[in-house]
Formats: C-alpha cells, structure tokens, sequence
C-alpha cells in the first residue's frame, strides 16, 4: 500500500490535476492547487482504485472479480451507496479523465494493434485495469514502447481476441 501511494497514487495528483486544469485554463499550474483540492483528488484516485480492484480485470487469467456477475443496479447498491454524492463524482472525474486520456492513447497506436479494432471495447477494459497501468501509460514516450506496452494488455487481458472474434 505504501509502494502504491509513493509510485503510483502521489505522482498522479498533479499529472492529473494538469489534465483537468488543461480542459479549463492551460494557465494554471497544478502546483497551484491548495493541500484541500489535491487531498481531494487523491481521494478520488483512492476511490476509483477500490472500484477497480473490486469489479475491474482479475489477475488471474481471463478473469474478472465480480463484474461478470453483477448488474448495474448491483454495483450502484454494493458500491456507490456508500459514498456521498460529490464522492461518487469525484469517481466519476477520474474515471472521465482516464478514460479520454486512453482515446487519445489507443489512437495513436490503434493502427499498430488491429485493423479492425473497436476503440471503445478497448478502452472499457484498459481502464478498469487501474491506476498503476494509467500511471504507466503517462510515462510513455516512445511509440514502439506504449505499443508494446498496450498489446501486452490487451493480450493478457483477452480484450483484444473479445474484440476481434
């Protein structure tokens, strides 16, 4: 736990912050952020790592936790329920701002994947795989590397073989 919020949560407070400061003012720096509003994100990265932990991709292969046998419905009663509204969105943020990141990552290396590849069914599956692949992700900088990076994913997730068949 300690590892994850040293590499992986902490830094991602302010790429995340200039990610959403960018859809508003590029002028803004994160830095700027008071302690409250960067508690806040880390917060919400905490929270959507839970979510991801509990209904996103198992480790074990081919496999999900609980997703494939619960419906919305479930999840909203399981999960949701036990947040305060302005919690839930700030859920929803993350989730918002990592998924629209991963288009403009599967755009670029769409073509290197598959033809035929269906942008959203990929996306859904990068993102419920949490933040330490997100956080990954941002640190790629070489076209051959995120590549890589994203077919081994998709490999060992099985979401590029649900894609293609």
């Amino acid at each position: 736990m300690t590892v994850f919020h040293r590499t992986v949560a902490r830094p991602l407070v302010l790429k995340c912050a200039a990610l959403f400061l960018q859809r508003f003012d590029p002028s803004l720096q994160p830095g700027s952020l008071p302690g409250t509003e960067q508690a806040h994100l880390l917060r919400g990265l905490y929270r959507f790592q839970l979510y991801c932990n509990l209904f996103g991709k198992s480790p074990k292969p081919g496999g999900y936790y609980v997703v494939g046998r619960l419906s919305a419905a479930d999840i909203l009663a399981l999960f949701f329920v036990s947040f305060s509204p302005w919690e839930v969105e700030e859920i929803d943020c993350i989730y918002t701002m990592i998924w629209n990141k991963y288009n403009v990552v599967l755009d670029v290396v769409r073509y290197n994947l598959a033809k035929k590849s269906d942008r959203q069914l990929l996306r859904q599956g990068i993102v419920l795989n949490g933040l330490t692949l997100f956080s990954e992700v941002l640190e790629i900088y070489d076209h051959k590397v995120l590549v890589n990076t994203m077919e081994q994913y998709l490999v060992k997730s099985g979401a590029l073989e649900r894609v293609l068949s």
